[in-house]
């Protein structure tokens, strides 16, 4: 029983069949605030769709419809605002694993909180024989990718050993947490390239 739309979060107007956007869903089953929370939930849990009904919870889940079945895309919060482009880090990260069979593990976010240049940061699990000579080729691979595929310009791009990002177990490292170790120098790179809007943060180095 429960209704839900594809919505512009900045505008609150429906979207159409195939067209990103906010999940709002209302019904029986939806809350309509937290318990023992503030009053004033009417954003969040009561919003209106422009020239239409009330009463929906913002999800805060990505999403879109194909023949009017939903499909979700990511999370509202993750999103990345790269040269005038929305991007789902998810996305990114897929793609530059089916990049090369010498690539592991991905994380991208930006240099700024949620928006600014993209930073990539690629775990490399294989070298020939050991050498970073093809590391500045693999760089390329990469940059040439993400350009195509989703029309922006890395800014920072670092290569680095496995379990950088996937960590010493299976679950991958935070973004917030290694853009955290980014911005101080902490990402040890066996090879990185940075734009000129980006440059190199102040420590760190070839790992």
């Amino acid at each position: 029983g429960a209704d839900f739309a594809v919505v512009d979060p900045l505008t609150g107007r429906r979207l159409p069949d195939e067209a990103p956007g906010e999940i709002w869903v209302r019904g029986p089953a939806v809350a309509t605030g937290h318990w023992g929370g503030p009053p004033d939930t009417a954003p969040l849990f009561a919003a209106r769709v422009a020239e239409g009904p009330g009463g929906f919870l913002r999800t805060g889940d990505l999403g879109l419809t194909v023949n009017g079945r939903l499909r979700m895309t990511g999370r509202l919060r993750d999103a990345l605002l790269v040269d005038g482009h929305t991007l789902h880090p998810q996305d990114v990260e897929r793609e530059l694993l089916c990049c090369a069979r010498a690539l592991g593990s991905a994380r991208v976010f930006c240099a700024g909180p949620g928006a600014g240049a993209l930073v990539v940061v690629q775990e490399v699990v294989r070298t020939a024989g050991g050498a970073r000579t093809g590391l500045p080729r693999l760089a390329a691979r990469i940059r040439a990718l993400i350009a195509e595929e989703f029309g922006v310009v890395t800014g920072a791009l670092l290569l680095v050993r496995p379990g950088t990002v996937r960590g010493a177990g299976t679950a991958k490292v935070r973004r917030a947490l290694l853009r955290e170790r980014y911005l101080r120098g902490e990402v040890r790179a066996l090879h990185a390239e940075f734009g000129p809007e980006v440059g190199a943060p102040c420590r760190g180095g070839a790992a």
